[in-house]
């Protein structure tokens, strides 16, 4: 009875839903001749299923993580479908890099990709999303990768003794250049190649 009157008492209480998002596989019935080894990698022994990447997934240095910016629109609809026209706030989406190059153009595509995914959601799915928030601006440890898989999107280095912070292509986001797209309660400012314009994402009154 406690459960089910706290059960309606939180119902459409969240002021909006956090999202987190990095990969899609796709699921399916294990064959015979099939190992489902480790969830989330290749399968589920429990479930005697098998993991696959999507058709078009590509990697970038984690092999944990199949790209699949299109699985960011698919993940929001369901959203919707499972829980209404709820605010989704994109708390973590980020792309893997090794080694300190500054020209990181695979981030730069992917970026470009996923909030291409993002404002067809918007426009299209009339899904309201608040704010979409790259993963990340500082180096972070990485579960099993340790320091040698980056998600960052800056970088320093040593020069005369002193740290440099050094902004990566992506910091400029040469993906949005100049671009403005209004729609609802969310703006979408872009950048010049000469830096940033204003902020990337600001939310206007509804």
């Amino acid at each position: 009875m406690i459960g089910l009157i706290l059960n309606v008492s939180l119902t459409g209480t969240a002021d909006f839903y956090g999202l987190n998002y990095y990969t899609t596989y796709m699921i399916r019935p294990a064959k015979p001749e099939d190992k489902p080894g480790v969830w989330f990698l290749t399968g589920s022994p429990e479930l005697n299923a098998t993991l696959e990447n999507p058709l078009n997934a590509y990697y970038g240095s984690s092999h944990m993580l199949p790209v699949f910016p299109g699985g960011l629109r698919k993940v929001m609809n369901w959203l919707k479908k499972q829980y209404g026209d709820i605010d989704i706030l994109i708390t973590e989406n980020g792309f893997t890099t090794s080694g300190a190059q500054l020209d990181d153009y695979d981030r730069v595509d992917f970026l470009e990709e996923s909030l291409n995914e993002v404002l067809v959601s918007i426009k299209e799915d009339n899904i309201s999303v608040t704010g979409y928030t790259v993963w990340s601006l500082i180096d972070d440890l990485e579960w099993l990768a340790g320091y040698t898989d980056f998600f960052l999107t800056t970088w320093k280095k040593k020069s005369d003794g002193t740290t440099v912070p050094i902004s990566r292509e992506t910091a400029f986001f040469h993906a949005f250049r100049g671009t403005e797209v209004n729609h609802r309660s969310i703006t979408f400012i872009g950048l010049n190649p000469g830096g940033l314009q204003s902020n990337m994402l600001t939310t206007e009154p509804a």
